[in-house]
């Protein structure tokens, strides 16, 4: 029987000498012998880092091993062959593949492998300055660093035509930062629509924001799922601009509660409730859900704090000092920056 791409990728990994592999990468580790999950210490790749704030992955179970972590900061979480691309000489991460399979003695199958939500995007070098014009002429309220918190990368899209480029952040499944991203949020760089594919016979429809197709839907905010292990509450706010606009002004106004004070969105919409594997992570957690003050808003709100509540969350569900209107109603970006 044929070996799946995923079984085929646990063989390399398994094949490796993941310690001697990232030292051969310039990561710095400061370990020889893993904890219980398997994680050895080291120092954050490309910054000073006096005392180990991350951690790669050894003798954990699939999908973790391989992985490399940070436990500040912005909370970067790679697959080992993504590290291996952002660390070391390699192109892309297939590339990165390649080379392991040689030589871990694992032969890649021949057979068409599931694509990967960036593969739709074609990705561009980070530039502070441009993130930081977009969410001045754009989008106000929001600061840079919660886009590279969240994080924001930039793109064309779609890769091939490279038609449009793209603010992206990436979209957790259950697993949240443990496991790759399972889709990617964008909206366009530039301020206007993004055309969304209906297919060969249709013009695209514009939009201001979209997913990638046919890739499942799940959490918005890196940072927030990068420290829930100290969370003492959670906000769960509508849409992605008010997620960003709310982690920047807590970063703004009162920086010592940026780890502990946390905002979280989801990448389907108000009234898309996510599985109750993904909720389960704020199992526990004070959580306040605040949506947007139309009928739409209201319900999802409403439905999010039942669902919410049936997995484990302390909630208390919140509403903006607006009136509730049919469509487009205000939302927490409005507040905070009325407030401002």
């Amino acid at each position: 029987m044929p070996k799946d791409w995923q079984s085929v990728h646990q063989e390399i990994i398994d094949g490796l000498d993941l310690r001697g592999e990232y030292v051969a990468l310039g990561v710095d580790v400061v370990s020889d012998s893993p904890n219980s999950g398997g994680w050895l210490s080291c120092r954050c790749f490309g910054r000073d880092d006096k005392n180990p704030s991350a951690g790669i992955n050894v003798a954990g179970n699939h999908p973790h091993k391989g992985r490399y972590k940070e436990f500040t900061g912005d909370g970067r979480s790679l697959s080992f062959f993504d590290a291996a691309a952002e660390f070391g000489a390699f192109d892309c991460w297939r590339a990165a593949r390649k080379v392991f399979a040689k030589k871990a003695g694992v032969r890649l199958p021949r057979s068409a492998e599931p694509k990967r939500p960036d593969d739709q995007l074609s990705w561009r070098p980070y530039s502070a300055e441009a993130v930081s014009r977009w969410c001045h002429l754009h989008k106000p309220g929001v600061i840079e660093p919660s886009i590279r918190a969240a994080g924001g990368r930039l793109a064309w899209y779609p890769a091939k035509s490279k038609t449009t480029a793209v603010i992206c952040l990436p979209v957790f499944g259950p697993a949240g930062i443990d496991a790759d991203p399972t889709n990617w949020w964008m909206t366009n760089q530039g301020g206007g629509d993004i055309p969304l594919y209906q297919g060969p016979d249709t013009a695209p429809r514009m939009v201001k924001s979209m997913g990638q197709s046919g890739c499942p839907s799940g959490w918005v905010g890196r940072w927030a799922l990068a420290h829930l292990d100290q969370a003492e509450l959670v906000w769960k706010v509508e849409g992605v601009p008010d997620m960003l606009a709310l982690q920047s002004a807590i970063a703004l106004q009162r920086p010592e509660f940026v780890s502990r004070h946390l905002v979280l969105t989801n990448s389907n919409g108000t009234l898309n409730v996510l599985s109750p594997e993904h909720l389960i992570l704020l199992k526990g957690k004070q959580v306040n859900v605040v949506h947007d003050c139309d009928e739409d808003g209201v319900k999802g709100a409403e439905r999010w704090s039942q669902a919410l509540a049936a997995a484990g969350a302390k909630v208390r569900c919140g509403r903006l000092p607006y009136e509730v209107v049919k469509n487009h109603g205000k939302d927490i970006r409005d507040f905070l920056t009325e407030a401002a």
